[in-house]
């Protein structure tokens, strides 16, 4: 993002975690250049700041064999607050001078709103998604809000702190909503220029998986059955076996 490149993930080569609920993840993945076309390996560390929700801080991301001679910032004085603001009405989004309507081409070039919208997901329910279920996915619309006062307003795709509100199809849920309803969810990213950390935060709008459930139709749906065989096929951890 400092540097103005335009990186598509290749592939994740090698990542680290600890056995918890709550990890940070020692990553190691290759990109590509979209410009010139040469690949790059970065090393990456994602530290988790909560389960059941996309709640991550990015605090390092740098080509390998880059170090840094600055002392490392406890992650703990990283804060950007704890409330999410609220979906707008649907008048809010005419409002051109705050939101930014993402054109179709847009999306297509801009990988990260995908992103985005895969790491809510896959926050909420580690075990019951797989890559077929994101195949799916279909993004209607993606509008982005920002303070920062940036011309022409496609320059708000780039910009360090923003919400992005996000309407998409593609995915059944037992409990919400089919294959082609419409659902909602929101990102709000902030990238810290003093610390070069990112903080991502969201959630699924109008969605908590622990309220309002009926027992008798969740256990017995194709969704639950689906996300317990998936989690007998995952191999056991090591001091276990």
């Amino acid at each position: 993002m400092l540097e103005g490149t335009n990186f598509k993930l290749e592939a994740v080569t090698k990542f680290n975690k600890l056995q918890n609920f709550v990890s940070p993840y020692y990553i190691t993945l290759l990109a590509q250049d979209l410009v010139s076309g040469s690949h790059q390996t970065f090393q990456v560390l994602v530290d988790e700041k909560g389960v059941g929700r996309l709640d991550m801080i990015v605090e390092i991301a740098r080509p390998k064999g880059v170090t840094t001679k600055e002392p490392p910032i406890p992650c703990d004085s990283f804060s950007v607050g704890d409330k999410l603001p609220e979906w707008p009405s649907p008048d809010s989004f005419n409002d051109t001078k705050r939101f930014y309507l993402v054109k179709e081409s847009e999306l297509q070039n801009n990988d990260w709103i995908y992103l985005y919208l895969e790491l809510v997901l896959c926050a909420i329910d580690r075990v019951g998604i797989s890559d077929s279920d994101l195949s799916k996915l279909r993004i209607v619309k993606a509008v982005i809000e920002t303070k920062e006062d940036m011309m022409p307003p496609n320059e708000r795709l780039k910009a360090k702190t923003a919400v992005v509100y996000i309407t998409f199809k593609g995915m059944t849920n037992a409990q919400v909503a089919g294959e082609h309803d419409e659902r909602k969810a929101m990102v709000r990213r902030i990238f810290n220029e003093d610390t070069g950390r990112l903080s991502l935060r969201g959630h699924l709008i109008a969605e908590n998986p622990y309220v309002n459930i009926d027992p008798v139709t969740f256990f017995n749906s194709h969704a639950h059955t689906e996300a317990v065989r998936r989690a007998l096929e995952l191999p056991l951890p090591p001091y276990i076996r």
